[in-house]
């Protein structure tokens, strides 16, 4: 599932510069303005973020939904639960 508006794929700012995490597809610091996380369920039924993307390797992110309706998604099935 992929969602935006992560809370843990975020520029932060060292002091002086904005610095952008890496991206694990192409490995480039670029711009993660959108905060597009992938997410996938364990077998214990935890959904977690495992990989984040910069908008350019996402794309036009159309398939992306809000963080806050993830949780809700993730969490109405018996035994799931959102740890995101």
């Amino acid at each position: 599932m992929l969602i935006k508006n992560s809370d843990y794929n975020v520029p932060y700012t060292d002091g002086r510069v904005q610095i952008f995490p890496p991206c694990d597809f192409c490995g480039e610091r670029k711009d993660n303005s959108k905060g597009y996380s992938h997410l996938a369920r364990g077998a214990t039924g935890r959904w977690c973020e495992v990989m984040h993307s910069c908008n350019e390797c996402t794309g036009e992110g159309a398939n992306a939904i809000d963080i806050e309706s993830a949780r809700i998604k993730c969490s109405e099935q018996r035994n799931e639960w959102a740890d995101f």
